[in-house]
């Protein structure tokens, strides 16, 4: 047995009543479990708290823990903790963030490629957008080019038919002048020859007029026909080059959002998988132990958790013995008193032995007086009646009232 044990004098005792008090402290560093006699060692019971409200353990007049016993050594043990389980809730928080920050840069590469391919369409909307600006320019640009032929072919013609009537004119005043010359000379073939050849030159100058005017609006067909080509082949050849460059263009666009939405998300999952990994990384942790092994665990193990009480005593035969003597003769109580009158404080026989006995009497001679201390300092019986002696039981006799020490 580990507990403490403590023996305790009846004597001792200021009251009939054994009580024993329990006080305990379970929480570390020193748990213990401590029992006491109220009052030991003490003459008389008396309490008083040591904290307000009856709080604490009650202040007796006795030894207290002074003489207490109890269970010093309780035995401790060990928690097993979930390591990987503590891990997990230590980390929770990071692999949140880590989560969050994967989803954010998952978002942002996302964000970025969708950027990207925006300002790619938008870049051949613009290139579009410049080729029709060009093609309306180059129509314009040829507009006006086939107004200033077609303005300079009408001043052309203009002159033609203006040094056609001069012309004409002349032709047909130097045919009058001549058929009036041949006239008046009476050459009347010479009349004839003027008048014909006035139609003749006539007719020559129309024919020319007619080619030369001719010709003006072929010139002018022939001019307004290859502006017009010209102007439809470039605005044909800007509309393919820009289409061209605009399917390159959103073909690269294509390309390269595939190419980052691939390396995004592989990104993503290697981050993703990189938190699983330190998941059951964490998995692998080992149990951790809270607290220390200690103290002695054999009574608790064998069911020894308490209070043994033992009462040590003589045999019952010496008891027996001792029982006979006390009956016949009482027991010391040094005790300081004046002897009843009759000399009797039982109800058949009284044996007094003293210490020291003092008789006052001024008409006792003093022979006497020493006759009698010596018989009640060797030991004396007194009976109430002689023929009780020798026949009447030891037990049969019991204390009389009112005597008292």
């Amino acid at each position: 047995m580990n507990g403490t044990v403590i023996a305790y004098e009846p004597e001792q005792i200021p009251s009939a009543d054994l009580i024993i008090r329990e006080t305990w402290n379970y929480a570390p560093p020193s748990p213990r479990l401590n029992f006491y006699a109220r009052g030991y060692h003490a003459g008389n019971l008396g309490d008083r708290q040591p904290l307000p409200n009856g709080l604490g353990l009650p202040i007796d007049t006795g030894d207290m823990l002074n003489a207490s016993f109890g269970i010093t050594n309780f035995p401790t043990f060990m928690a097993v903790n979930n390591g990987s389980a503590l891990a997990l809730a230590n980390s929770a928080y990071t692999r949140q963030y880590a989560q969050q920050s994967a989803d954010w840069g998952y978002q942002k590469t996302q964000m970025g490629i969708n950027n990207a391919y925006a300002q790619a369409q938008l870049g051949t909307q613009y290139a579009s957008a410049q080729n029709r600006l060009g093609t309306a320019n180059r129509n314009a640009m040829n507009a006006i080019g086939n107004q200033s032929a077609q303005m300079g072919t009408d001043l052309a013609l203009k002159n033609l038919g203006f040094n056609n009537q001069m012309a004409q004119l002349n032709t047909i005043g130097s045919g009058i002048a001549n058929a009036a010359g041949s006239a008046v000379s009476g050459n009347i073939g010479g009349v004839a020859g003027a008048i014909a050849g006035t139609a003749i030159g006539a007719w020559t100058n129309q024919q020319t007029y007619n080619n030369n005017v001719s010709s003006a609006n072929q010139q002018l067909a022939n001019t307004q026909t290859t502006n017009n080509a010209s102007t439809s082949q470039a605005n044909a050849y800007s509309l393919a080059q820009t289409n061209l460059s605009n399917q390159q263009t959103m073909q690269f666009a294509d390309m390269n959002r595939q190419l980052a939405q691939a390396t995004a998300q592989g990104d993503y999952e290697n981050t993703i998988a990189g938190i699983n990994a330190q998941v059951q990384q964490t998995q692998t942790v080992p149990p951790t132990t809270s607290g220390a092994l200690g103290g002695d665990a054999f009574n608790l193990a064998n069911g020894l958790i308490g209070v043994m009480v033992r009462f040590r005593q003589i045999s019952p035969a010496a008891m027996h013995a001792i029982g006979e003597v006390w009956l016949r003769y009482g027991y010391y109580v040094q005790r300081f008193m004046q002897l009843p009158a009759s000399l009797m404080a039982m109800s058949n026989f009284t044996y007094w032995k003293l210490h020291e006995l003092y008789v006052r009497s001024s008409t006792c001679p003093e022979e006497y007086r020493l006759t009698v201390k010596g018989i009640f300092e060797s030991g004396v019986t007194v009976w109430t009646d002689p023929d009780k002696i020798g026949v009447t039981d030891y037990a049969d006799n019991v204390p009389l009232s009112g005597i008292a020490y």
